[in-house]
């Protein structure tokens, strides 16, 4: 109740400059070979009707968002299908939606280049019309990317221009695709993955996904940008931890809980009450030192806790 409240308030407060963008978003939209005709309509009527969404629309008039739709399959095949469209009505939201709903397919048969598109996006995101507060990359598919760059290969240029990529995951086509966009696509503070099970769910999950992206608020400058946990919590999203925050993780005869005060990703040693402790930790899977209520610290791998 207080997190709808608080996006009531959010939603309800005046806009002091007209002018003033909070959030660029570009829609990323998979439309390479694994995605039939029939999954290609569920995609795009899913987005036309989280468009057109009460809160979704009140939430992009309030953002005075700029919003641009990529349609993307494999590599040197990113179409931008709906140029930057700025928000600043109901109208605007109206025009965006029956483009959506207009909009003809771009690719069919090619493969998933998600390095390629993220690059793409970025580029996008340089060349607004205008700036914003936020700068974010929305990336929906259903396999992992298998041409052209790897996604990894853009987080430098994202990090620099304070590019944020959250996604949603489609379950069905490949195995670990949730694990894979967790660990692969997401990346920059306060990103974060939504799961779609399979394309009949998709307009549930794209309509969530909008709605956290658009009522989302920027990080602390100066706190760490965050790293990614197992998708536990709030339904199918998956958040992050960072350092400060408290976590919890399940004991033999109990559950712990503390504070992180450090981020691990490499392989880690540390004494803890005279025994040494190791975690392998890597970028995908990082390393937790935790320190409890007591004093007592504790080192954890990801997969061990979830933020609470």
């Amino acid at each position: 109740m207080r997190a709808l409240a608080l996006t009531l308030a959010f939603l309800a407060a005046p806009v002091s400059d007209a002018r003033a963008c909070s959030v660029a978003l570009v829609l990323a939209m998979d439309v390479s070979g694994s995605i039939d005709g029939e999954e290609y309509a569920l995609q795009m009527q899913g987005l036309a009707n989280a468009l057109g969404d009460p809160l979704v629309a009140e939430a992009l008039v309030n953002a005075r968002a700029l919003v641009s739709v990529v349609q993307w399959s494999g590599r040197s095949r990113q179409a931008v299908s709906i140029p930057w469209t700025a928000i600043a009505g109901h109208a605007d939201v109206a025009a965006l939606r029956a483009r959506v709903t207009e909009m003809p397919r771009a690719y069919r048969n090619y493969s998933t280049a998600i390095g390629e598109v993220l690059d793409r996006a970025a580029r996008l995101l340089t060349e607004a019309p205008r700036p914003c507060d936020r700068r974010v990359i929305d990336v929906s598919g259903d396999g992992e990317s298998n041409e052209g760059m790897a996604p990894a290969a853009v987080h430098d240029r994202l990090a620099r221009e304070g590019i944020t990529v959250n996604g949603l995951a489609i379950r069905g086509s490949e195995r670990g695709i949730v694990a894979y966009y967790r660990a692969r696509v997401l990346f920059g503070p306060g990103a974060f993955l939504e799961i779609a099970d399979g394309y009949d769910d998709f307009p549930r999950a794209i309509r969530r996904k909008l709605i956290g992206e658009l009522v989302q608020r920027v990080s602390e400058p100066n706190r760490p940008a965050p790293v990614l946990r197992p998708d536990t919590s709030e339904g199918d999203r998956t958040m992050a931890i960072s350092v400060g925050d408290t976590v919890k993780w399940n004991w033999a005869d109990g559950t712990g809980k503390g504070t992180v005060k450090q981020i691990y990703k490499e392989k880690i040693t540390k004494t803890i009450k005279g025994s040494e402790i190791t975690r392998k930790a890597t970028d995908d899977e990082p390393a937790y030192l935790i320190e409890q209520d007591d004093g007592d610290k504790v080192l954890k791998s990801v997969t061990e806790i979830e933020a609470t």
